[in-house]
C-alpha cells in the first residue's frame, strides 16, 4: 500500500526540465532578427524623411523593444521567439508571472540600452541637419559612429560584461538561471508549443 502510494506521489510531482544555453540562445536569434527588420525599416524611413524623425525613431525604437521585452515576458512569459524556442519564463516561487517580473528581469538591459540610444542622440545632435539629410542611410550611419560619444565605448563594454557573466552564471547553477532570473525571482523552462 506504502508504496503505492509513494508512486504515485513521484509521479504527480514531474520536476520542469529547465532551459539552458541553446534553446535560449535560439529564442534571442529569433527575436534579434525580429528587432533588426523593424529596426531597419523604421530608421531607413525616418533618414530619407528627415534629421528629426531620425532622432525620435531612436526613442521610439527604445521604447518599442523594451515595452516588447517586458510586456510580453510579464503577461505571457514568453517573447515570439521564447515561443519559436519551445520555452517560457515562470516566477520560482508558483505565483503568476507579471509585468513586475518582466521589467526585473529586463531592467539591467534596459540601462544600458538607454544610455546607448542616449548615445546615438548625442551623436545625432552634433551632426548638421543638412548634412545628415543629404546622406544616404549608410553614410548617415558613419557620421553617427564618427559623433558617437567616447563613453558610448564604457557602456558597450558593460553590456558585454553583463552578457559573458549572465552566460557564467547560466551555465553552472541547478535551474539554468541567468542573474537576471535572480534578479527578477524567475526561471526559464521547457513547454510544448500550443498552435
Amino acid at each position: 500500500m506504502q508504496q503505492v502510494a509513494s508512486h504515485v506521489l513521484i509521479k504527480d510531482t514531474r520536476m520542469p526540465k529547465y532551459a539552458g544555453f541553446w534553446s535560449r540562445a535560439l529564442s534571442i536569434v529569433v527575436d534579434s532578427i525580429i528587432f533588426l527588420i523593424l529596426g531597419l525599416l523604421f530608421s531607413v524611413a525616418a533618414s530619407y524623411i528627415s534629421y528629426y524623425l531620425a532622432i525620435v525613431v531612436e526613442v521610439f525604437l527604445l521604447i518599442l523593444f523594451s515595452s516588447y521585452e517586458i510586456l510580453m515576458v510579464g503577461i505571457y512569459g514568453q517573447t515570439i521567439g521564447k515561443w519559436v524556442a519551445g520555452i517560457k519564463v515562470i516566477p520560482i516561487n508558483d505565483t503568476e508571472i507579471t509585468i513586475r517580473h518582466g521589467l526585473l528581469r529586463y531592467s539591467v538591459d534596459l540601462t544600458t540600452s538607454t544610455f546607448m540610444t542616449i548615445s546615438t542622440i548625442t551623436a545625432m545632435l552634433a551632426i548638421d541637419p543638412l548634412a545628415f539629410n543629404d546622406s544616404g542611410f549608410w553614410d548617415q550611419q558613419a557620421l553617427i559612429v564618427h559623433h558617437t560619444p567616447k563613453w558610448y565605448v564604457i557602456i558597450k563594454n558593460i553590456s558585454l560584461a553583463w552578457a559573458i557573466s549572465e552566460l557564467l552564471v547560466l551555465l553552472f547553477n541547478k535551474k539554468k538561471r541567468a542573474l537576471h532570473d535572480f534578479i527578477a525571482g524567475t526561471v526559464v523552462i521547457h513547454v510544448r508549443r500550443k498552435i
